[in-house]
């Protein structure tokens, strides 16, 4: 099982060992790299030069760079795996972790999938702030607090991680009101470091912006390798049987950036009939905030 992740778990220096060590790791980000230089409004930074950056000078808390250097770094190590030897049948993303398990699937190329977490990363500038908080709650418990009259409408359920594991997302001060909630009643609620509510309606705004550049791309989307499977986090169900596989192209990757990520309900349905997890892609700090 291939297991991605999304934003939030990066730190500086992140992939630049193999980066320096690995000729296959190295030329995958050259690939990578070059699918952004195509674009006529790609970037001004480099994905080399911010993998080699110390922690002074690293800007991998800019969602518009930490998004594709991320999923660049996750296709550059699934590439590092195939090339070892390592088959993996089922895989699973969490938030944007999902556009390097397309990619594995084989329906997205790793130039598309860069298109992608560029888009998505620089499309996400919402007009207000807002914020993010992980707290040890169910998913249901977590939803029916949200539907408060105090609540509703402000915050929302942006990802179940585990049985006692989601995030909640919205607006800054609602955010801050929940959080004295659950301090008040001694469960664990932990505010993340960003200023952007992402799978919530503050991503409604970007989601347009966002569509447009993904159907200027014109992505190609072609059938599954065999013997493959990906769980949708999205709707929690076989991601290619689910519906229209052309929404691959476009709309599906709105849906993953505005809708709650179902991370656990994936990773419950991926394991039924899996006997090992064979690879498993974390970064040293995998937490709840996926984007």
């Amino acid at each position: 099982m291939g297991i991605f992740t999304g934003q939030g778990a990066q730190w500086a220096g992140m992939g630049r060992e193999l980066l320096l060590a690995s000729t296959v790791f190295r030329k995958s980000i050259e690939r990578c790299e070059h699918a952004l230089a195509t674009l006529h409004d790609g970037p001004s930074w480099s994905l080399q030069e911010e993998l080699l950056a110390d922690k002074p000078s690293s800007r991998l808390s800019n969602p518009a760079i930490s998004q594709p250097v991320t999923t660049a770094i996750e296709i550059a190590a699934y590439d590092l795996l195939c090339t070892s030897g390592v088959n993996v049948d089922v895989v699973v993303g969490h938030s944007s972790g999902e556009i390097v398990a397309a990619y594995a699937l084989s329906i997205i190329s790793a130039e598309d999938a860069m298109k992608i977490a560029y888009y998505r990363g620089l499309h996400t500038k919402p007009a207000r702030s807002g914020r993010m908080l992980a707290v040890s709650l169910s998913f249901h418990d977590a939803r029916e607090l949200c539907s408060w009259p105090s609540f509703s409408g402000r915050v929302v359920v942006a990802a179940s991680n585990g049985p006692a594991s989601t995030t909640l997302s919205g607006d800054y001060d609602a955010i801050l009101e929940v959080k004295a909630l659950l301090d008040r009643k001694k469960t664990f609620a932990r505010t993340l470091q960003v200023d952007v509510a992402y799978h919530s309606h503050h991503m409604v705004p970007c989601s347009a912006a966002y569509l447009e550049s993904l159907r200027a791309c014109n992505i190609q989307v072609k059938s599954p390798r065999s013997g493959c499977t990906w769980i949708s986090s999205v709707t929690g169900r076989n991601a290619i049987l689910d519906g229209d596989i052309q929404s691959f192209s476009a709309t599906y990757w709105v849906d993953n950036m505005v809708k709650p990520v179902l991370f656990s309900q994936a990773l419950d349905k991926s394991l039924c009939g899996t006997q090992d997890l064979a690879v498993s892609r974390r970064s040293h700090r995998f937490c709840g905030l996926g984007s």
